[in-house]
Formats: structure tokens, C-alpha cells, sequence
């Protein structure tokens, strides 16, 4: 089941509980996810240039004793149909003050391997540009 916020979680986890529900996603985009609380942290399934640009949290939740789950997306939703990445730092650097130290850990991990995926694409892209510019170069160089 999917909700809003870990409030209106909580205030249905009786509810949740004879259903025989044990786990909830938190809505994409969502102000009071419980940083503090997860207890891990994987690569999620949102790939642009050869790297994953997204990640999902999980905690149990001691007050409802539910598994909650939410997903994270480490570019701003400008990036998409952009040509380059739009990794949002201030956020990362945000929420990776909040996690406990082996979630944080985990996505820290994440976060080096896209630091080296987006190394990778800049000398390519560099390698590239240079070739432009090496083509541009012969092309005012033609005598007509």
C-alpha cells in the first residue's frame, strides 16, 4: 500500500495490521520521511548515462511496527530529457546527515559509484567535444 506520510501511516496501523499488511511505501517526493529511522539503503531502478540515479530506503517502523519504504531520486526532476546530470548535492548532503551510520554507509557507497560513472561520461564527452572542435577546426580550414 502506498501513502502519503508516515503520519497518515500511523494513524492507519491498526487498520494496516488486520489487514495483514506488514508493508507501506511513502509517496515519491514527500517532506517528513523518517531519515533518522531507515535502517537500509539500496541502488533503485532509474538509470540515465549508464548510472542509477535513484535509491530506496527502508525502516521499521517502531511505533507501527511496520516495514516502510520510500524512494529517492539523487537528480532533480529537471534532469530528465536533459543532456548532462543534474545531481541535486545539497540534498544528498542533506539527507546523508540524517541516516544512521551504516544506511549512511550504504548510500554513500551509491554515491562514490556515481561520482565514478559521471568521471567516466565527462571524459568521454570531453573526448568528444574535442573531436568537434578538431572537425570544426578542419572544416574553416577548407579552402572553396
Amino acid at each position: 500500500m502506498t501513502f502519503k506520510t508516515i503520519s497518515e501511516v500511523r494513524s492507519k496501523a491498526k487498520l494496516l495490521s488486520e489487514l495483514g499488511e506488514t508493508r507501506v511505501i511513502l509517496e515519491s517526493r514527500q517532506p517528513d520521511y523518517p531519515w533518522a529511522e531507515a535502517t537500509s539503503y539500496k541502488p533503485g531502478s532509474t538509470y540515465r548515462f549508464d548510472c542509477c540515479v535513484s535509491g530506496w530506503f527502508e525502516c521499521r517502523d517502531k511505533k507501527s511496527g511496520l516495514n516502510i519504504e520510500w524512494s529517492f531520486d539523487l537528480e532533480d526532476q529537471e534532469a530528465s530529457g536533459s543532456g548532462t546530470f543534474r545531481f541535486n548535492v545539497k540534498e544528498i548532503e542533506r539527507i546523508s546527515a540524517l541516516l544512521p551510520d551504516p544506511v549512511k554507509g550504504q548510500f554513500a557507497a551509491h554515491i562514490k559509484s556515481c561520482a565514478l560513472k559521471v568521471k567516466a561520461k565527462a571524459d568521454e564527452w570531453q573526448k568528444a567535444a574535442t573531436a568537434q572542435y578538431q572537425a570544426a577546426s578542419a572544416l574553416e580550414g577548407v579552402s572553396i
